[in-house]
């Protein structure tokens, strides 16, 4: 089954198409209990501003995951993965382990020092994703993230 997915990193170069952005949007929704449209000017927008990978089977983008570089004056050059997710008919078949392999060899050539990334560990759905990173080498720590949402 794995030869039938395909991978790439969404640049600014590729075109995608109305479909395509529809499943953006499908994956996107698995992440979250609210609704979420996002427009093709803002997946284009992080299409340039971060290193976006995704997974096809067909002409169906099926999982995708992001990272953002940045830096810092405290811990140096730092990656955020965010927007991990496999279309729950393709999960279990090593997918979101290759996009995440695909975001660390990008990582190395930008030379960042480390990468983080969040899941939800109260969100029984995040569960098989959550012990897929510790899998791979993430571990948890014990901090307070503050979020400040503008209305």
């Amino acid at each position: 089954m794995q030869d039938q997915i395909t991978y790439f990193e969404v640049t600014e170069d590729i075109e995608l198409s109305d479909g395509e952005i529809r499943d953006i949007n499908v994956l996107l929704e698995q992440l979250s209990a609210k609704k979420i449209s996002c427009s093709r000017a803002w997946i284009e927008e992080v299409a340039r501003s971060e290193v976006f990978m995704a997974a096809m089977h067909g002409e169906q983008i099926v999982g995708m995951a992001i990272l953002c570089p940045t830096k810092n004056l405290c811990t140096g050059r730092l990656g955020y993965i965010h927007e991990v997710v496999v279309h729950t008919n393709f999960r279990r078949r090593g997918i979101m382990a290759r996009l995440m392999q695909m975001l660390h060899d990008r990582a190395r050539a930008l030379e960042l020092d480390a990468i983080e990334l969040t899941s939800d560990p109260g969100n029984k759905d995040r569960q098989k994703a959550i012990a897929g990173y510790l899998k791979m080498g993430y571990y948890q720590k014990d901090t307070g993230v503050f979020v400040y949402q503008f209305q």
